[in-house]
């Protein structure tokens, strides 16, 4: 059986935040087109019929960015409209949404727990660290607003892991970063290394990520979960 997962940047890199350490504002700013705007219906259309069609396991769609919640809700209800519409051999298909939650709403919670979207939404350990590099082009703070977020999902009853970026801060933070989640019940964790703009020196930034500083953060991350573990208490880290 032949399983296919897709990844999908509905509106390329564009996003509503500008985070320090951003990848792809320091990414789309070196290449040659910047950004390819607001993904076509046509275009969606097309990559749902020819993965689905191609596919007889199982079928993975995940979206990303840039911030995908700017493509609109109705462009993801087209989405799901086009995937029940093409899966005519029912085949087991997945949705995975990953978003900073600046634009989360009742409506999108609604949509995500009736189709069962799962979501991985961007936090970066505690509110005076996450506040630190994760803002509004206009320098507005952005964790109480995600805080919001989360507690939205967990009202309608939404699936959702953490994400978050592995910078300076974090990693020399991460026993307390740890006991925050805990304490807020986030269960399922995800980290990425945070990387430096391309073709520049390394470490040179406030929020840069040595390998001697990432790993003490592997391995206090490690020894805070074995402790929970030993407890059966762990929560699941990617």
């Amino acid at each position: 059986m032949k399983n296919i997962s897709v990844m999908i940047k509905p509106v390329s890199g564009l996003c509503n935040m500008k985070c320090d350490y951003c990848f792809y504002c320091d990414e789309q700013e070196k290449r040659r087109q910047k950004s390819y705007g607001r993904m076509s219906e046509e275009t969606l259309r097309n990559v749902v019929r020819k993965t689905i069609l191609h596919t007889d396991g199982t079928c993975f769609f995940t979206f990303q960015g840039g911030e995908p919640s700017l493509a609109g809700l109705d462009f993801f209800k087209k989405f799901v409209e086009y995937v029940n519409h093409y899966n005519r051999k029912r085949i087991p298909v997945h949705f995975a949404f990953q978003t900073n939650g600046t634009n989360m709403t009742e409506k999108w919670c609604e949509f995500f727990r009736e189709n069962h979207f799962l979501i991985g939404i961007s936090v970066d350990g505690t509110e005076e660290i996450h506040n630190r590099y994760r803002k509004l082009p206009s320098g507005e703070a952005t964790y109480k607003k995600i805080a919001e977020a989360c507690e939205m999902m967990d009202r309608f009853g939404v699936e959702y892991n953490i994400l978050t970026v592995i910078h300076k801060e974090v990693a020399g933070n991460i026993k307390k970063i740890y006991a925050d989640y805990k304490k807020k019940g986030w269960d399922f964790q995800q980290y990425i290394a945070c990387m430096d703009p391309l073709y520049e020196d390394k470490g040179k930034y406030p929020y840069s990520l040595t390998s001697e500083l990432y790993g003490k953060f592997l391995s206090e991350l490690f020894e805070s979960w074995f402790a929970d573990y030993k407890k059966g208490q762990q929560p699941y880290i990617r």
